[in-house]
């Protein structure tokens, strides 16, 4: 019952390996009708020495600009303003992200870094740092629909001294309906105030890594969110906050990020006429630190409908309902071929106030119990070791041993039941004691 696309394998490999990031240089791809090249260098050896330089040889549509390594540090002519506005073009470094730099040196006249103000503008292979306090990296602006590509970029701690209402690597404030989605992939952010906001607009978002945002790596109102592939880790105030359009988060490795009021790693929120698919995910140590609050890995709240399926839920807590996984709201919500295991002392895994629809979910040792308001279903497997392939030191390996129940070949009547395949020989019930399994969360 396993999901198309990414396979469970490439999950893992994508979690953990992301701990270091390599990032490589883009991908020059011949555009169809392609007008004409812009070479800009700082040598002089080009055809500009600034981007703004190239931007004013008035490029016509379906050019690229082709920006030489080098840091450019692009300031407003006059006044508060963007750094860099970005027409009809192709923005390309030649080198990728860890030779070319976007960098205004904080100077306080800008207002972003780059500001896309054009449908279909593509920004791809920068890292963008050295914003000023307030300044977004990078500002969607543009008007009618929303089809900009930001691709293989690096957000260095935009607004990183904000406590409050600050602002966000990439900013799409409200712009209208949009026919197309504006696209971010293969990029990474770290340290921002906030990795992405988007309103009232649609986005996609496929292989980012959002680490230690002071806000949330994501941030939507009234968008319709598409997550893939990603990796949330360590940010503040939860990995991805996401409400009132059709939610679907896919594929992603979500692990120590925090909250102190609910949804530590996602919190999800559907409109009425929407729904949300969860599915594939994995959500590793999170946690809800204030007293009394909800949803240590994932809160679901709303209206529509929700699918829950084929996650592995490990070590999250949360102190009052729902450890794992909290349901709250009108929504209406099936769970299906879930992992919920070793969940600390506090709040049981599952909590619903409204009837939920469950079956063939694992429950392995769960301090505070298996649900409230919710009982396990005839084909939910309670109390059977999922056979992880290494609880015993970190990088945990939360693929399963061969024997393992979570595998189509041993559950049949469920098929694949967590978000990781088999990584491991078969291996005995019982090797680590949950007490020396919950000393590596203190």
């Amino acid at each position: 019952m396993g999901s198309p696309g990414k396979s469970p394998a490439h999950r893992f490999a994508r979690g953990v390996g992301m701990f270091f990031f390599l990032a490589a240089g883009p991908t020059l791809v011949a555009t169809p009708g392609l007008a004409a090249t812009r070479y800009v260098n700082p040598d002089g050896s080009g055809d500009a020495t600034t981007i703004r330089d190239a931007i004013a040889l008035a490029p016509v549509f379906g050019d690229t600009i082709l920006v030489a390594p080098g840091q450019y540090t692009e300031l407003p002519d006059s006044g508060p303003g963007p750094g860099i506005v970005l027409p009809y073009v192709v923005l390309l470094s030649e080198a990728g992200p860890a030779a070319t730099s976007i960098n205004p040196l904080g100077n306080p006249l800008v207002t972003a870094a780059v500001q896309m103000a054009h449908p279909q503008a593509v920004l791809d292979g920068f890292t963008i740092e050295g914003t000023p306090p307030g300044a977004s990296g990078v500002l969607v602006s543009n008007p009618g629909t929303a089809a900009v590509a930001i691709r293989n970029c690096t957000f260095l701690f935009i607004d990183e001294t904000a406590t409050s209402n600050g602002a966000a690597a990439i900013d799409s404030p409200k712009i209208g309906p949009s026919g197309d989605p504006f696209t971010v992939s293969g990029c990474r952010f770290v340290g921002c105030y906030l990795g992405i906001d988007a309103s009232w607009t649609t986005v996609s978002v496929t292989g980012c890594t959002f680490e230690v945002s002071r806000l949330w790596g994501i941030g939507s109102s009234a968008s319709d969110v598409d997550v893939t592939d990603c990796v949330f880790r360590s940010n503040a105030a939860g990995g991805a906050v996401l409400s009132g359009g059709d939610i679907t988060v896919t594929d992603c490795w979500f692990e120590g990020n925090l909250s102190v009021s609910r949804g530590s790693a996602l919190d999800v929120s559907p409109s009425i006429v929407s729904g949300a698919t969860i599915q594939d995910n994995v959500f590793l140590s999170n946690h809800v630190t204030g007293s009394g609050f909800i949803g240590g890995a994932l809160f679901l709240t709303g209206y529509g409908t929700a699918l829950v399926h084929g996650n592995t839920f490990y070590g999250n807590s949360a102190s009052l309902r729902g450890s794992a996984f909290c349901h709250n709201g009108s929504v209406s919500c099936t769970i299906t071929n879930n992992i919920f295991a070793r969940a600390p002392a506090g709040a049981a895994a599952v909590y619903t106030s409204e009837p939920l629809s469950s079956s063939c979910n694992l429950f392995w040792e769960l301090d505070g119990g298996i649900g409230e308001n919710f009982t396990p279903s005839a084909t939910d497997l309670v109390g059977i070791d999922p056979l992880f392939c290494n609880e015993a030191f970190r990088p945990l390996d939360l693929r399963v041993a061969a024997n393992s129940v979570a595998l189509p070949a041993n559950s049949p009547q469920c098929g694949q039941i967590g978000a990781l395949d088999e990584g491991c020989a078969a291996i005995s019930i019982e090797a680590l004691s949950w007490g020396a399994i919950k000393s590596l969360y203190r």
